[in-house]
């Protein structure tokens, strides 16, 4: 085939492309399809691994538009190898995507459930705060209303204390009083067993009533009785005597009187012993 190429282009007399002569034009062979063709369409060098070869212009296209579909086979290649790193890519998102998608319906789910609970908790704390408002409202109320009822029952128990303080000096009194009134009742009764012995050896009522007339008589009678008449039911047994005693005792010192001046002026005119 290629001895035929170089035959034909030995033989060939006009170039291959533009049909001249090669009489004005050098006749140049491609070194790719073994073809003569002038100067003006063969003048492109390539290079292939035997070296620079010089090609036509038909040659020259189809060696470029060889480069092109191997450029464009391998630009494809690496598309389809890219297109299936997407693809896996994708799909390795979609994936991705959805389980994202599906923690986030979850999450959705567990969100929405967290604040239904958490706007009935808002709305229980709501009620439980207004209820407790109200309770601390009752409570000022009932606080105000204490603390004006007390004011009076205060100033009522301060004057109290000091009544309690006044009677429990006065108590003091009464009580100093009572031994003072013990330690007097004691003496008296001291007094009395003297005065009882005494009386033994004095005049006594009746030993006076047997040497008065009738009417000195009479006023001892009325003297005594007037000396004895005292309420019984207010004193005591002791009082009582002690008392009936006492106004004998006066009763006879009247009497012991009146008879000492008898005595003593023997002479004079004898007297009625009341005047």
């Amino acid at each position: 085939m290629e001895e035929t190429h170089e035959e034909s282009s030995q033989t060939q007399k006009k170039c291959l492309l533009c049909d001249k002569g090669f009489h004005f034009r050098k006749k140049i062979v491609c070194e790719r399809c073994l073809y003569a063709f002038c100067s003006d369409h063969c003048y492109k060098e390539i290079a292939t691994v035997e070296g620079t070869k010089t090609i036509c212009d038909s040659c020259y296209h189809k060696f470029r538009r060889e480069k092109i579909q191997e450029k464009i086979s391998e630009e494809i290649e690496l598309l389809n190898h890219e297109l299936i790193r997407v693809k896996d890519a994708n799909k390795r998102v979609e994936r991705e995507l959805f389980e994202k998608t599906s923690e986030l319906n979850s999450i959705e789910t567990e969100f929405s459930a967290y604040e239904k609970a958490t706007n009935k908790r808002i709305e229980r704390h709501k009620a439980e705060l207004k209820d407790d408002q109200e309770k601390l409202h009752s409570l000022e109320t009932k606080n105000n209303f204490l603390t004006e009822t007390i004011k009076p029952l205060n100033e009522e128990l301060s004057a109290l204390n000091e009544k309690y303080q006044d009677l429990d000096s006065k108590k003091e009194e009464i009580v100093n009083n009572t031994v003072l009134l013990h330690n007097v009742k004691s003496s008296l009764f001291e007094q009395l067993f003297h005065v009882r012995r005494k009386i033994k050896f004095c005049l006594d009522y009746y030993k006076a009533d047997s040497v008065l007339c009738e009417r000195c008589k009479e006023a001892l009678k009325r003297s005594y009785d007037e000396r004895i008449e005292r309420p019984q039911d207010e004193m005591d047994e002791s009082s009582v005597s002690l008392y009936e005693t006492q106004s004998v005792l006066d009763s006879v010192r009247e009497m012991k009187e009146s008879l000492s001046l008898l005595i003593v002026e023997p002479e004079s005119e004898p007297k009625c012993l009341i005047t």
